[in-house]
């Protein structure tokens, strides 16, 4: 091997060691953020049983004192406190969460130079190596 495909060979690797330690961080703050956007959801759904079953307590809902007019009710309320507090649809919540980072990212970066960047790393990764260079 000659001295530039050397200089070639370590520049690939800088890069491919670069882009590989921007996926896994990429990946780590969606996992971070996936998280809060969970717990935040937990928090949410937990202050909704609260405030149930305060209702249900506050409108004599315990079925000795219940007043027939508010069965209805009494049975919303109390299906509310029954509730787990686990949010479902993680799956929602990645989506929406990586929707979220693709559209800040586009947001900020025109389409244009996106795909003028691309093509300029595109470019520079696939130019042959002269030989005897």
């Amino acid at each position: 091997m000659t001295h530039r495909s050397y200089l070639q060979f370590s520049s690939l690797l800088l890069l491919s060691l670069f882009l590989l330690a921007l996926i896994v961080l990429l990946l780590h703050t969606l996992y971070h953020d996936v998280q809060q956007r969970l717990a935040s959801l937990t928090l949410q759904l937990r202050g909704t049983i609260l405030a149930c079953a305060k209702s249900y307590v506050d409108n004599r809902c315990q079925p000795e004192s219940r007043l027939p007019a508010m069965e209805r009710q009494c049975a919303l309320w109390e299906e509310c406190m029954a509730q787990e507090p686990v949010v479902e649809g993680r799956t929602r919540i990645v989506a929406e969460t990586v929707a979220e980072v693709v559209n800040g990212f586009v947001e900020v970066i025109s389409l244009r130079t996106m795909v003028r960047h691309t093509m300029s790393v595109w470019g520079w990764v696939t130019y042959p190596v002269e030989a005897g260079g």
